[in-house]
């Protein structure tokens, strides 16, 4: 079984499409958590309670015919799979500047019925790009999902900014078949990049996001071991 987790913003989309058309069925879409939008005490008993429920009989049966599971959800979830045999962890990571402005500017474009409570509220008060990477719920997002989940525990783990090499990699290795096209990172109408933001902003970003750049430069260190 495949494990996917799809952190906000950072080439999750065009990675599903691939996983849908590969294992048709036998995926299973998992974003009924909405991390980012519940608070820090609920999501982990929910992680821990859905960890343990990972073993039980009736949820191996429930998921006998599942294939991959890829959705917005805390690894810790899963971490029960962890080692198993045929179990691997996947995910995408990007520059935590070019995420969160992604980020931004995709949540003030799109509201819907079903955004969740934080979405909302940015709507609702028509936030700033300042208010919005200044609220403690959006800073060091891959930091809040991988909550007690190393990212040693990942078999892969994708690169946005390398997308052109570490997509068909994946595709080779772990689907066993090659990719004819390697897509764009799903990109938002009217959104800046960083070279159209404020060296102020910038550097208030990466300030703010510490923790997320620890991670990522981890991973990009990772990623070098990979190749």
């Amino acid at each position: 079984m495949l494990i996917s987790l799809h952190m906000p913003k950072a080439g999750g989309t065009s990675f599903k499409n691939l996983l849908s058309k590969h294992f048709g069925a036998a995926l299973k879409l998992d974003y009924n958590d909405q991390p980012i939008n519940t608070p820090i005490e609920e999501r982990h008993r929910a992680a821990e309670k859905n960890n343990k429920r990972t073993s039980s009989p009736i949820w191996k049966i429930q998921n006998r015919n599942v294939h991959c599971i890829h959705g917005h959800f805390l690894p810790y979830k899963y971490s029960n799979l962890f080692g198993k045999k045929n179990v691997q962890f996947v995910t995408w990571m990007r520059d935590p500047v070019e995420r969160i402005l992604s980020h931004y500017y995709f949540w003030k474009e799109n509201s819907t019925e079903n955004m969740g409570a934080l979405h909302q509220r940015m709507i609702n008060e028509n936030w700033s790009l300042e208010e919005f990477i200044c609220a403690p719920e959006l800073q060091n997002v891959y930091t809040q999902f991988l909550w007690k989940f190393p990212l040693e525990n990942f078999d892969f783990i994708g690169i946005t900014e390398n997308i052109k090499e570490d997509y068909p990699y994946f595709a080779s290795k772990y689907l066993k078949q090659k990719v004819e096209q390697v897509p764009h990172v799903n990109p938002t109408s009217g959104k800046k990049d960083s070279s159209e933001v404020s060296n102020e902003v910038l550097e208030k970003i990466r300030a703010l996001n510490a923790e997320d750049y620890k991670l990522y430069e981890h991973a990009l260190a990772l990623r070098k071991e990979r190749n």
